[in-house]
């Protein structure tokens, strides 16, 4: 199982195994990096992400959905065949396990605003800082937008 997130993990089921691969590691590391300094638009590390099919389909588009670009959780029940599956669409966002990698930040409610950001062990309110910080890096919204939600200095070490 891989996890990428900004907390420490804690859903790891009871005896797995955990383990890093430092090659692995590093390599994500200074893509993350370039990302954070806005030069990188998509990630080459390979990903095996481990749930159920459903969940694989939401995660499998997500990853087509282009840098600086959003896409509504209708919009991604509709491209993966269950136009009425909004509401399951936005739990199987909510339960990726690699955040950024699978661009859950590009998913946006269809009524409007940032909408929430589930990131495992993030308050709410955070979250959706998180969520439009990336989205600003991206581009996707403006420095200006009024979403309440200021902009989030990241640091990477």
């Amino acid at each position: 199982m891989l996890a990428l997130g900004f907390t420490e993990p804690t859903h790891f089921p009871p005896g797995a195994e955990v383990r890093e691969n430092k090659y692995a590691c590093g390599e994500l590391e200074y893509q993350l990096e370039e990302y954070f300094a806005r030069e990188r638009t998509s990630f080459t590390v390979d990903v095996r992400l481990d749930g159920t099919s459903f969940q694989k389909a939401v995660w499998s588009r997500l990853i087509k959905i282009e840098y600086g670009e959003t896409a509504t959780y209708s919009h991604i029940a509709q491209k993966i065949g269950r136009r009425d599956a909004a509401r399951a669409v936005g739990n199987a966002v909510g339960a990726n396990p690699v955040v950024i990698l699978v661009p859950c930040h590009r998913v946006l409610p269809v009524h409007g605003g940032i909408g929430n950001y589930a990131v495992r062990g993030l308050d709410a309110e955070i979250g959706r800082r998180v969520k439009a910080s990336l989205l600003r890096i991206e581009g996707a919204i403006n420095e200006e937008d009024d979403l309440d939600t200021p902009e989030l200095e990241f640091e990477t070490a």
